[in-house]
């Protein structure tokens, strides 16, 4: 499960999301050409997580939220007021 709230989102990003997976989670922002503009990977255990995102500096558009997690993909479109 992957939420975002709020989107549209302004200057703030709350990333709302819940895995059965332990290990490391590769969270990345992406534009539409594929540019990265957030990359982090994080330990952790099964359990939900809340991870806030400051994209003040983000231009207004469409994004990319991709979360990966072993195998699995999660991608959510999020829009940038």
């Amino acid at each position: 499960m992957l939420g975002v709230i709020p989107n549209p989102f302004g200057e703030m990003l709350t990333l709302d999301y819940q895995t059965e997976y332990s290990g490391t989670i590769n969270i990345s922002l992406i534009d539409l050409t594929g540019r990265v503009f957030y990359r982090e990977s994080v330990e952790g255990a099964a359990g939900r997580y809340n991870k806030m995102l400051s994209t003040r500096n983000l231009a207004s558009g469409m994004y990319l939220l991709r979360i990966q997690q072993g195998e699995k993909v999660l991608v959510k479109r999020v829009v940038k007021n």
